[in-house]
């Protein structure tokens, strides 16, 4: 409760004065979590970190979830042109970047300069929707082309840090690795829109007929939380499972209440 108290009363001092500045309030959260770090005073004014975390990752799958059932299949293919190009060049443009810098700048090794290079061509997806949300843009056009291409690095990424991975462990450029870890993202896709898409909506248009809201989001929400959480045993991030099976349910009739109620 103490840390609680902590963490609402300044998330709600931020969000009043980002709100009169006109600023995304994200940036402020973001300065607020750093001015109670004890990392900048030496010691915490959080008694248990690990509850903030927790806090923090609920909070990234409500928010990825939202922004999930606002983006449909059916527009995820409409962009694929578009979105697949797009984050393989950017992937690759960020890690030259963060090599370069590394190399040129810091005087690091080639393998902590892959690593940051890694590291900054990984889209901060959460932070990302979060501003979209703020901006009110979420009905926008841009929008899904900026998501899915977002998504798109997060999924690149995974074989990119296999590799770097290898690479630091003395094995090379180890195919079996990044096979491995690719081929375990493809088959979490597979089977989270395979039976998602079978079952989901045809299981929320039934609820909906009863007109229990309760009944409605609860189902759906034990579906978010328990493959955000195969995602996470899985190595892969918590966004991409939550917004995943927010893709499935916008694929349902109800979106729109669905949404509503998130």
């Amino acid at each position: 409760m103490q840390d609680l108290a902590m963490l609402m009363a300044v998330a709600g001092a931020v969000s009043l004065l980002f709100t009169k500045l006109k600023w995304p309030k994200v940036i402020g959260y973001i300065l607020a979590g750093v001015l109670l770090s004890r990392h900048s005073w030496g010691g915490s004014f959080i008694s248990d970190e690990s509850s903030v975390q927790t806090i923090g990752q609920l909070g990234i799958v409500f928010l990825m979830f939202t922004m999930g059932l606002g983006l449909s299949l059916t527009k995820l293919k409409k962009v694929g042109n578009v979105v697949f190009p797009t984050a393989f060049l950017d992937t690759v443009v960020m890690i030259g970047l963060g090599f370069t810098v590394a190399r040129t700048v810091l005087g690091w090794g080639v393998v902590p300069s892959l690593f940051l290079g890694a590291a900054i061509c990984d889209s901060a997806t959460t932070l990302l929707a979060k501003v979209i949300d703020e901006m009110r843009w979420s009905s926008r056009p841009f929008v899904k082309y900026v998501l899915g291409t977002s998504v798109c690095e997060d999924i690149i990424c995974v074989g990119v840090i296999a590799l770097i991975t290898g690479v630091a462990n003395g094995e090379g450029m180890n195919i079996g690795s990044i096979a491995k870890s690719l081929g375990g993202l493809g088959i979490f896709f597979i089977a989270v829109f395979f039976f998602g898409l079978v079952l989901i909506p045809r299981f929320l248009t039934s609820i909906a007929k009863r007109g229990d809201d309760e009944s409605l989001l609860l189902p759906l929400l034990g579906c978010c939380f328990f493959v955000t959480y195969a995602a996470y045993r899985l190595d892969y991030s918590l966004a991409l499972g939550a917004f995943l099976v927010g893709v499935i349910g916008a694929s349902s009739e109800v979106r729109g209440r669905l949404g509503a109620l998130v």
